[in-house]
């Protein structure tokens, strides 16, 4: 068990390898920066006030009580609040959000900062930067249409220069939360990571496109799903045996939810900036298979 405790407007940072998968305790901290470059076990964050708190990998819960005008940027399986006001949590969690007589809360995608090494990281914590539910947040205090929490998107924090750690692109791709209407999707071979995170790049990055990327999933794909995904809602010329064949052979597919009405047209730009056999194996669904898309992949967002 590692713990920081009863420290003043200090920072503190501990290097990848440092805490190796243990516990890790926060307490009664004012005004400080800590910056945990590890993975750790589980996290618990009490009475705290003013204070920015990183943590790169957590394969549990990171459960934060009493705190007070700070802000959390996590990568986590699971995060919890209780009695906690006026926080900002940057979140990756790859199980539902919980808040409980907490108010003033909130919520924005994790993006970053990440070093080179981070997605080692998450990897030893047993994260899939792909399986993001920052934006399921469950209030087990939600009575009377009182709001307690929000959604927003903000700049990463900076990396402290005492970490010493280069910065690098980050692994989780920047979502804004579930589509309500004009669904788009698209699917990417699961091992083709790098397309994936370029397509989301190429999203938040433009100024020319309405539609955004809502939400991302990653899950394993039969044979047959892979097959229906073509034969029922290929688009045409790229409905090919490029992402049948890639497809079969990683069995795990990428989904990538776009919303907005122009989601089909900006999406033909995205993918016309990808080197050309990228771009083949990039297969953008409609029909029948959005219904089977939405089933098989993207339903498991509100089930963790």
């Amino acid at each position: 068990m590692f713990m920081v405790r009863n420290k003043n407007c200090e920072i503190v940072v501990r290097q990848p390898g440092e805490i190796a998968g243990n516990q890790f305790i926060i307490e009664e901290c004012e005004g400080c920066t800590i910056f945990l470059a590890d993975y750790a076990d589980s996290m618990t964050v009490d009475l705290c006030k003013n204070c920015t708190i990183f943590l790169a990998g957590c394969q549990g819960s990171v459960f934060v009580r009493d705190c007070v005008d700070c802000r959390f940027v996590l990568v986590c399986q699971q995060f919890r609040s209780r009695d906690c006001k006026d926080c900002k949590i940057d979140l990756y969690a790859r199980t539902r959000p919980i808040i409980e007589s907490s108010s003033g809360m909130s919520f924005a995608c994790y993006n970053g900062p990440s070093f080179e090494g981070h997605e080692h990281v998450m990897e030893q914590a047993g994260l899939d930067p792909f399986v993001n539910i920052w934006f399921v947040v469950h209030d087990f205090n939600e009575v009377g249409g009182e709001i307690h929490f929000t959604q927003t998107t903000r700049e990463p924090i900076e990396i402290p220069t005492e970490a010493g750690l280069k910065l690098a692109e980050c692994p989780v791709p920047l979502t804004r939360g579930r589509a309500k209407d004009d669904m788009t999707y698209v699917i990417v071979p699961g091992d083709r990571a790098d397309i994936a995170r370029q397509i989301v790049r190429t999203y938040v990055s433009s100024t020319a496109f309405t539609s955004s990327v809502a939400a991302v999933c990653a899950g394993a794909a039969s044979n047959d799903q892979v097959a229906a995904l073509v034969t029922k809602g290929g688009d045409g010329p790229r409905a090919h045996n490029d992402f049948f064949s890639a497809a079969m052979k990683a069995k795990r597919v990428i989904v990538i939810e776009l919303e907005g009405s122009n989601a089909p047209f900006d999406f033909s730009d995205a993918v016309s900036r990808l080197d050309p056999p990228d771009a083949k194996v990039v297969l953008q669904v409609a029909g029948e298979a959005n219904s089977m898309v939405r089933m098989t992949w993207m339903a498991t967002l509100e089930q963790k």
